[in-house]
C-alpha cells in the first residue's frame, strides 16, 4: 500500500513537504499530480519530499518524476529506504539522508504472460524502460551507460548512505547533531496535514482495491472489517 500526504511547513512562506511511504503502486502519481496541481495553485514554487519506499511501479515513479519537475526546486529527504524506482527519483533532485539510510539501485524487472508476439513486445517495453534507468543513474551518479549496465549484472546494488554519497547518488547526510537545526525540524515535524491517499481511496469501490493495492485490501479486511463488508456487498451483491 503506498502512503501519500502533503504537510504544511510554514503557510505563510508556501513551504510544504510532500511524503512518500511503502510502495509506488497504481494510482500514486496521480495523488502527486494532485498535490503539486494544488501547491503550484497556491503560489509554492520549491518543494521538500521526503521518500521511505522500498520502490515499486516504474511507470508510476517516472510520472511522479515529471509531475515534481514542474517546481522551480526539489530537494529530497531519505527515511530509513530508498530502493529501485526510489532511487530512480534521486537520481532526478538534490537529496539528503540519514545516516542509517539505505539505497539500492537494480535493473527494472516486469512480469509478463502470453504468445510469443506479447511476450517479444513486452520484451521491447522492458528494453526501453531499462535504457531510461540507465541514461537517469549515469546522469546522477556521473558515469557512463556501459558502467551502469555493468552495474546492473550484479543484481540488487546495496549502499549506506557513506556510500552512496561517495557514488554520488546522496548529495548530503544529515548528521544527527544537526536535527535540531530548525530547517531539518520543519521539514520533519507539523501539525497541518492532508491525506491525499485517503481522499483517493475514499471513493474506490471493492474492484479498484482488487486492481490498484490487492495488499490494501487484504489488511482492511483486517483492521476495517465494516467498511471491507460494505464495499465488497456492494460488489458481490447480498
Amino acid at each position: 500500500m503506498s502512503r501519500i500526504e502533503v504537510t504544511a511547513i510554514n503557510e505563510n512562506s508556501k513551504e510544504y513537504l510532500i511524503k512518500i511511504t511503502d510502495e509506488i503502486i497504481v494510482g500514486s502519481s496521480d495523488i502527486i499530480r494532485q498535490i503539486t496541481d494544488d501547491l503550484i495553485f497556491k503560489g509554492t514554487k520549491d518543494v521538500q519530499v521526503y521518500i521511505n519506499s522500498r520502490g515499486g511501479n516504474v511507470f508510476e515513479a517516472s510520472e511522479i518524476v515529471n509531475q515534481l519537475k514542474r517546481f522551480n526546486n526539489v530537494t529530497l529527504l531519505i527515511g530509513s529506504v530508498s530502493a529501485s524506482a526510489s532511487t530512480y527519483i534521486m537520481a532526478h533532485f538534490k537529496s539528503k539522508a540519514f545516516k542509517s539510510s539505505q539505497f539500492m539501485i537494480h535493473s527494472p524487472k516486469m512480469t509478463t504472460s502470453g504468445d510469443y508476439i506479447t511476450i517479444e513486445n513486452d520484451l521491447k517495453l522492458l528494453k526501453n524502460i531499462t535504457l531510461d534507468y540507465v541514461n537517469a543513474y549515469a546522469s546522477k551518479l556521473n558515469k557512463s551507460n556501459v558502467e551502469i549496465e555493468a552495474m546492473f549484472k550484479n543484481g540488487d546494488n546495496w549502499f549506506n548512505s557513506d556510500e552512496a554519497l561517495q557514488i554520488g547518488l546522496l548529495d548530503e547526510i544529515i548528521e544527527n547533531s544537526t536535527l535540531d537545526n530548525k530547517t531539518e525540524v520543519k521539514a520533519l515535524v507539523s501539525d497541518v496535514k492532508v491525506d491525499y491517499w485517503q481522499q483517493i481511496t475514499s471513493k474506490w469501490t471493492f474492484e479498484d482495491w482488487a486492481e490498484k493495492d490487492p495488499e490494501g485490501l487484504k489488511n482492511m479486511m483486517v483492521n476495517d472489517p465494516k467498511r471491507f463488508e460494505a464495499i465488497s456487498t456492494a460488489y458481490y451483491g447480498k
